[in-house]
């Protein structure tokens, strides 16, 4: 199987090389990580297209979240697009919902879980987590 290529937007570096070092072993290939949509969106237009871009929105400005996202996703109509994020709020969620964002994954997630959402989503699937239940 051909590697696909990842681009990875997070400012924790140090998550960026181990999530390198983990997806490496399947058959993706991360490409340099960048620390900002403002710095992806300069890197895209570059290089060939990605097959997925990841990006944690930790660091954005709240109320920016939801157009930064849509600035992404204007500047990279074709590759599929993952929220990977340890922020669990409603507000971020509801931001990967309604940017056009195909999937929101949990950095908290197993290797395991995480290698099958990505598979999903480049399939074509969108991938989000279930609504919480009101207790």
């Amino acid at each position: 199987m051909t590697a696909r290529s990842v681009l990875l937007i997070d400012q924790d570096q140090l998550f960026g090389a181990a999530l390198g070092t983990l997806l490496g072993e399947d058959s993706f290939q991360l490409l340099p990580p960048v620390p900002s949509v403002e710095e992806a969106i300069r890197v895209l237009r570059d290089i060939p297209a990605p097959d997925l871009i990841m990006v944690d929105p930790w660091g954005i400005d709240p109320p920016r979240v939801a157009s930064e996202m849509r600035r992404l996703r204007a500047a990279a109509p074709q590759p599929r697009i993952a929220v990977l994020t340890s922020d669990t709020s409603d507000s971020v969620l509801k931001a990967s919902l309604f940017s056009g964002m195909d999937g929101h994954l949990s950095k908290s997630s197993g290797v395991a879980t995480l290698r099958d959402a990505l598979e999903l989503i480049l399939a074509g699937d969108a991938v989000f987590p279930r609504a919480r239940q009101p207790w």
